[in-house]
């Protein structure tokens, strides 16, 4: 029998990360859309907009009359990929969106339970979703997605689905924004015979934008099931009308790749938990970058093309 389960603990490890084990199942839900969010370490949840809000909280979908498409591709470790690709539309009194979301391990080594070589296998994970968003008057946004979620492991797979909703709210204050979201509310997962709790989230997000140019955003995000808490903190600077440079810190990825007792640790060890990037807008379309460093596991890369009309 290959070691399937020995090699996806190791790549649940890498490639969500997370330095803490936890109980849920179905990890590559954490994993963030869009290359902007990134580079703001993850603090997106009262910012939201686009198709992007539909991974985010659905109620950025709402108020837009464009059409929009957006599409990421990352660059994980260990030769991982996860690309997510999304567009919004109006109707039905609001917006509806769809969006497309798949990580692939790439092609792994199978052993048996000798070591020895038993072929080659592929493994991922992905979600579909469908979404709907309002205003419910002049300051308040609400929307819900729901979605389904495959995953396969060589020749075992995984059904199960889940819910999204949030809202949104401009506050009295000048330039403040606050915004709440729950993701991955849902049954538990089956998998080959096992059953799992999804990893459900509730997100609570601000975004200030008070001063000439400046963005500033702050997320705390709560997952009961993982006792994984997150703290997301992200500033950006508008240097011209049609460019925007990024930073941000994640308290999660802090800890990712971290080595307990490592010693000599590389430069861009140090540099985990921040991001940046940019995003650079010419007439309706847009391409944004980041950059997160994860010290001993490597480095992810994202980039997203996203256009409106």
């Amino acid at each position: 029998m290959k070691q399937r389960m020995i090699m996806m603990a190791v790549l649940a490890v890498n490639l969500c990360a997370w330095a803490e084990a936890g109980v849920s199942s179905e990890a590559f839900l954490k994993i963030g859309a869009g290359a902007e969010a990134a580079a703001l370490g993850n603090a997106y949840t009262a910012a939201a907009d686009g198709p992007a809000a539909i991974y985010w909280n659905p109620a950025g979908m709402a108020g837009s009359g464009k059409t929009a498409v957006t599409l990421t591709h990352t660059m994980l470790y260990n030769e991982a990929t996860h690309d997510f690709a999304a567009f919004t539309f109006k109707g039905l009194g609001g917006n509806i969106g769809a969006a497309m979301t798949w990580l692939s391990y790439g092609s792994l080594n199978g052993r048996d339970i000798n070591g020895m070589a038993a072929g080659d296998f592929s493994a991922g994970d992905s979600a579909l979703s469908l979404a709907y968003a309002a205003n419910l008057g002049a300051d308040i946004k609400a929307g819900m997605a729901g979605k389904y979620i495959h995953s396969k492991i060589g020749g075992d797979t995984g059904d199960g689905f889940a819910l999204d909703a949030g809202v949104k709210w401009v506050t009295p204050v000048n330039g403040l924004k606050a915004g709440f979201a729950m993701q991955n509310l849902g049954p538990e997962f089956r998998f080959s015979g096992d059953k799992k709790p999804l990893p459900l989230t509730w997100d609570i997000g601000l975004e200030y934008g008070g001063i000439d140019r400046f963005k500033f955003l702050l997320d705390g995000k709560a997952r009961p099931e993982d006792g994984d808490d997150e703290l997301c903190l992200g500033a950006e600077y508008q240097v011209a009308k049609a460019l925007s440079v990024r930073a941000g810190y994640n308290g999660k990825a802090l800890k990712a790749g971290k080595q307990s007792g490592a010693k000599g640790l590389k430069a861009l060890d140090n540099l985990r938990g921040i991001s940046a990037g940019f995003g650079a807008a010419l007439g309706g379309f847009e391409v944004d970058y980041s950059f997160t460093p994860y010290g001993e596991l490597g480095n992810a890369q994202r980039i997203t093309l996203s256009a409106a009309f």
